[in-house]
């Protein structure tokens, strides 16, 4: 748990290390914008990045802080750039392992078209004919 934390020089903290203590196992920050709630999720997010801030855990046992701020929400919610109407909740590689194998055979799939003269426009034809063909199919059974 948390026991203390110190913060100086940083964004909208000025020069004098200001502190706050007193804190439980869950705790949640509000206040006004600018009155420093981002600062504070970014330095529990990751304080090596802040070397004028210090985070105290109790009896020195350092926990796993888990911050849900908007940096955790562009990592976490937002589109991937190249794979259109596909995007991941969560963190994990293996998820990100298999978008980028679809992508690359996506990729190669899209070259031997080419190779052999079929623009996309007729692969998005000769799909839309299958799939009426199949819709067919299953009407007439």
């Amino acid at each position: 748990m948390i026991s203390k934390i110190d913060i100086c020089s940083t964004a909208t903290f000025g020069n004098a290390s200001q502190s706050m203590d007193d804190f439980r196992k869950f705790n949640y920050f509000f206040g006004a914008n600018g009155s420093g709630k981002t600062t504070i999720s970014k330095i529990l997010a990751d304080e090596s990045q802040f070397p004028n801030c210090r985070v105290t855990w109790k009896n020195n046992l350092e926990l796993e802080a888990r911050v849900y701020n908007r940096d955790f929400v562009d990592r976490n919610f937002t589109p991937q750039n190249k794979l259109k109407g596909v995007f991941t909740l969560g963190r994990q590689e293996t998820d990100l392992n298999v978008f980028q194998q679809i992508f690359k055979k996506c990729n190669q799939i899209s070259h031997y078209n080419m190779m052999m003269g079929i623009s996309p426009e007729q692969v998005a034809n000769m799909e839309a004919e299958r799939e009426n063909g199949q819709t067919e199919n299953a009407h007439s059974r």
